[in-house]
C-alpha cells in the first residue's frame, strides 16, 4: 500500500534529499547571509538581482497606473459631488472643487512617469476630460473661486 506522500508523486527519497538540502543552507545561512542567496540561485529558486529589479519596477509601473486610475475616479467623484452641493451647500461645493483640483495636480505631475505609452496615454486623456469639466463647472457659476 502507498503511503499518502508517495501518492501525491513525491518519493521518501526525495524528500531525504530535500531536506538535507535545507539543513546545508540553514548552517551556510547561519555563517553567512550571502551563502543563502548563492544556494538558492545554484537550483534556479532566487532570481538574479536584475530579475528582482525588473521585477519590482513592474510592480510599481502597476501601483502607479493604478493610483492615477482610482485617483481620477475619485476626482471625478467630487466633481458629481460639487454639481450636487452647488445649489444648496456652497463650502461644501468649493471644499470639492478644491479636491478635484489637487488631484489633478497629482495626477498630471505623475503620469509622466508611466512607461507604458497606451496607459500614459488612457491617463492623460482622462484628466483632459476632467480639466474641462471642472473649467466647464467654474464657467457655470462664475461665484464659485477656488
Amino acid at each position: 500500500m502507498a503511503s499518502a506522500i508517495e501518492t501525491c508523486g513525491v518519493s521518501f527519497a526525495g524528500l531525504n534529499r530535500a531536506l538535507r538540502f535545507v539543513q546545508k543552507i540553514s548552517r551556510r545561512a547561519l555563517q553567512s547571509p550571502n551563502h543563502l542567496t548563492e544556494a538558492f540561485a545554484s537550483i534556479g529558486a532566487v532570481p538574479e538581482p536584475q530579475e528582482r529589479f525588473h521585477a519590482l519596477k513592474a510592480k510599481n509601473q502597476e501601483a502607479l497606473i493604478e493610483f492615477l486610475r482610482v485617483d481620477l475616479d475619485l476626482a471625478f467623484t467630487f466633481l458629481e459631488t460639487a454639481r450636487i452641493e452647488s445649489g444648496s451647500d456652497p463650502e461644501h461645493c468649493k471644499a470639492a472643487l478644491e479636491k478635484v483640483r489637487v488631484a489633478l495636480e497629482s495626477i498630471r505631475r505623475f503620469h509622466s512617469r508611466i512607461a507604458n505609452s497606451v496607459e500614459r496615454d488612457r491617463i492623460q486623456v482622462r484628466s483632459d476630460k476632467l480639466e474641462a469639466a471642472l473649467g466647464a463647472f467654474k464657467a457655470s457659476d462664475p461665484g464659485i473661486q477656488i
